[in-house]
Formats: structure tokens, sequence, C-alpha cells
């Protein structure tokens, strides 16, 4: 299994943060793994085998090629093929406002075929990726069409992207009524900016960038004492830690986070755990 991350082109950098892509034509079995919800929308694309995307909540048919991720509030289970390559693009948190064009809180937890929302964007994808050419050709591609779909505003709402950029830098480890004092904005005035730029309010975001920050901690090295993690992160108490866990991933963290992990998981970041739960990284 590879995965790799790339830039966008630079005048995109401000609503992406990467491109990725995760292939591997190895797989002998059908394999699911959790999505986890880490305060992004996102689009897929799949270009390998037929695979499921939690078809109990979302209904989809394994022949979907093209998805669109939006806030999630829990994960998402998939189920891949026997043949992996997909394409994603990772949007930053109010990122995704540009391009789709409408309140992306129309999108919350929910995981839909692109071209539900936009269809021209879809089938652009489909026609102008080509699923047997390199990765650096693919990448060119993407930025071609997505240049092509940045949507003009007519002012940049800074508020948000302040209040945003405030709860990323603190990982989540900060109370509304802190951003509602530092910007100078009403309690209304930034639930209703958060949902319509980001797809959900200031709270749970906040929440999900708490739940990002410690997996990443448990990740990197073994946790001995959940209840200061989750007091260092900005948690109540242990028990508010493991409700978000059991929330976000569907497992405790003492039980997700076991030595067998540690063993078999220790390279991993973030975004190639919540996507599948075996990888090797692509060092070329």
């Amino acid at each position: 299994m590879r995965y790799r991350e790339f830039q966008p082109h630079p005048a995109l950098q401000t609503y992406i943060e990467c491109y990725w892509a995760v292939y591997d034509d190895s797989q002998t079995s059908r394999i699911a793994a959790p999505i986890l919800p880490d305060g992004s929308l996102e689009i897929i694309l799949n270009l390998g085998g037929p695979q499921l995307l939690d078809a109990r909540r979302f209904g989809q048919s394994p022949d979907s090629r093209c998805y669109l991720f939006g806030q999630q509030d829990r994960y998402v289970l998939l189920t891949n093929g026997r043949r992996i390559d997909y394409l994603g693009i990772r949007f930053r948190p109010a990122g995704a406002y540009r391009f789709v064009g409408v309140n992306v809180d129309k999108l919350r937890a929910q995981v839909l075929e692109l071209g539900a929302v936009l269809p021209s964007l879809q089938r652009e994808l489909l026609n102008g990726v080509d699923p047997r050419g390199p990765l650096s050709a693919r990448i060119h591609q993407l930025d071609r069409i997505l240049l092509g779909h940045l949507k003009p505003v007519a002012k940049q709402d800074l508020t948000i992207e302040a209040a945003v950029d405030l709860a990323v830098r603190k990982r989540g480890n900060v109370q509304v009524s802190e951003i509602l004092a530092a910007l100078g904005v009403g309690a209304r005035q930034l639930e209703r900016k958060f949902n319509r730029a980001v797809g959900i309010g200031p709270k749970l975001f906040c929440r999900v960038l708490r739940f990002k920050s410690i997996y990443e901690a448990a990740r990197q090295s073994p946790i001995e004492r959940w209840a200061a993690a989750a007091f260092a992160c900005g948690y109540y108490d242990q028990s508010h830690l493991i409700r978000d866990f059991l929330r976000f991933s569907g497992t405790a963290p003492a039980v997700l986070f076991s030595k067998q992990w540690y063993s078999e998981h220790s390279r991993l970041t973030f975004l190639q755990r919540k996507l599948l739960p075996e990888f090797e990284t692509d060092d070329e």
C-alpha cells in the first residue's frame, strides 16, 4: 500500500490543504476501515475497484466513482475492493465554500456522489483525470480542473478565517467564548458563519480538532495515563475523551491504541489511518 501527498497550484493553496493518492493492486480480499472526521471536506475520486461507503447510512452504489464528503460528525465505514486507487482533494476547513457555491452545512454528515452537487465538476474529474496516467500528470489535471471551478466571492470573510485559524492553532483547545472575545463578534453571527463556510458549528469543530490532536499524540507514542492526556488536550475528564473516541472512531482509545496497534501502525499519519487500517508510506 502506498500513500503520497501533493501540494496544489499556489493559487489553490489558500483553499486546498493537499491532494493525496492511495494505491495498491495487491489486495487479495475486501477490507473495511473507518474514515475519521478531521474538520475538513473532501472529494474522493475512486479510480480502482468497487467500494461501498457505509451503505446502510448512505445507500451508495459500489459503482460510484466520485464522492463529496461533507463535514462528518462521526466515522464513516469504507469497504474497499481488491484494487485500490484513490485520488483525494482535501480542502482547508473553510476552503470548500469557494468551489461548492452553496452553504456547506447542507452537506453535513453526508457522503454524496459529487454529481448531485457539482455535476460539471464530476464530469471533468471523471473525463479529465487519466486513471492510467502517472501521478504527476493526474496532479496537473486536478490543478487545471479546480482552477476553472474556483468561484469568485464579493468580499472575503476575514472573521471566519480568523476564527478557524485560532481554533486550528490551539488544536481545538479553545472555548467558543474565547473566539467571540478575540474577534468581537456575537455568538449567533459566529455560529451562522461557521455553518455556512465550514459546515459545522464552532463547538463541534473544536471537538473534532481536539480529537485529532490527541489521536495524533497517541499515534506518535503510547499514552500511559489517558486522564492526564485528556486534560492536556482540553477535555474536562477522561469520560468526555472516551465519548469523543467512540463517536469519531467507533472505538475506545485504550482499545484502539493497543500494543499491537503500535507494532503495526507506528509510521502512519492521521490521514493515512483515517483512510485505511494498514499502510506503507511511499518514500520515493
